[in-house]
């Protein structure tokens, strides 16, 4: 079934024709029609790219099923929120992880989706810097060396294996070199005539035998967290300077990959940037019933403060020592957004 229609009628009503002036901020929509509603101001203002905030998971979730199935021929992508909470000792999945770098890592490269939906537990959440995530590019016929390119996939958080079979996994038979990248529903398997990469393609886990062709691979970390050059200072700085953490400081700058690593991000990054921060300067945002989100985001806090207080009295160590935080405050996404924004308040069928 097409939308196109239905689009291009609907961007003959008023609220619709709102959104697209700048001079209006807010417009009520009913919640039902809030996917319609985004997809006819998309086809209407001809954006290169829209990212639209909702308050929760679930929300999010909902919203972009319901775009992908509007905006059938648009790349329409979920920037997904960590699974964990602050100071877990465990990592979010990886398949979140390679997510989430690949539209950071796509948008700032003007590679990325045409439109991101993201809760704002996700977007207000650091990320790492841009300097720090770039993936392997493999295409056929390229010269690589493998061992090179094995021992980087192996920095990148990828764990070496005889066998690939899960995502974040690589294996090296001979001059075959199969990877499992975070983002990808099959691994791959580069097949080298010395150091000429003869075959790329996608290979079934069950039997080993090819699914399909491919020209061209994009291998992103498997971890939003690197212990890369930069990282390794930071924390090196860190061991003196607040020797509460060490025993983290120390397996980050040891170039160690261990499991809750992601949480110590705001203490080993430079600044705290965000991936609306990521958004090409043509991008519009849209904020979906931005009191809930602001809710949210407060609870957020909340939660984090409750952890903190729990963790300075388990380690012996001052609150003021835990003060960073792996999210930001709603007001400095939300007045401070880098490209234009506008906000969709819900109302219910007895109100309007």
């Amino acid at each position: 079934m097409s939308f196109k229609s239905i689009l291009s009628a609907l961007g003959e009503e008023e609220s619709i024709l709102a959104l697209a002036r700048p001079s209006i901020q807010d417009v009520c929509v009913p919640e039902n029609a809030h996917a319609l509603a985004i997809a006819s101001y998309f086809h209407l203002a001809k954006l290169e790219t829209l990212f639209v905030v909702t308050p929760t998971i679930e929300e999010a979730s909902n919203l972009h099923a319901d775009l992908v199935s509007i905006l059938d021929d648009i790349r329409v992508e979920l920037f997904p929120a960590w699974e964990i909470l602050p100071f877990e000792r465990v990592s979010p999945t990886l398949n979140t992880m390679g997510q989430r770098i690949k539209i950071a890592w796509g948008l700032r490269n003007s590679q990325g989706p045409k439109v991101v939906v993201s809760p704002i537990r996700a977007t207000t959440q650091i990320i790492t810097p841009k300097n720090e995530i770039k993936p392997i590019v493999v295409s056929r016929n390229d010269a690589i060396d493998l061992q090179e390119t094995l021992e980087k996939l192996i920095q990148m958080g990828f764990r070496r294996v005889a066998q690939v079979e899960n995502r974040g996994e690589v294996a090296n038979r001979g001059s075959i070199l199969d990877v499992y990248p975070t983002t990808a529903e099959a691994p791959i398997r580069i097949d080298l005539w010395g150091d000429v990469v003869e075959r790329l393609a996608q290979f079934s886990v069950s039997d080993q035998l090819t699914i399909a062709e491919k020209e061209q691979v994009q291998i992103f970390p498997a971890r939003e967290l690197l212990p890369t050059k930069s990282v390794k200072n930071r924390a090196m700085g860190l061991i003196s300077s607040a020797p509460w953490g060490r025993a983290h400081w120390e397996k980050i700058a040891n170039g160690e990959v261990f499991d809750g690593m992601e949480s110590w991000l705001p203490w080993v990054v430079d600044k705290e940037e965000t991936i609306l921060e990521c958004l090409p300067q043509s991008s519009r945002l849209i904020f979906i019933d931005p009191e809930r989100s602001k809710r949210k985001v407060e609870e957020l806090s909340f939660d984090e403060s409750r952890i903190v207080s729990v963790l300075s009295q388990t380690w012996d160590i001052g609150i003021e020592a835990l003060t960073k935080r792996l999210h930001v405050p709603f007001d400095k996404i939300f007045q401070q957004a880098p490209v234009p924004a506008k906000s969709i308040k819900s109302f219910s069928e007895e109100e309007g």
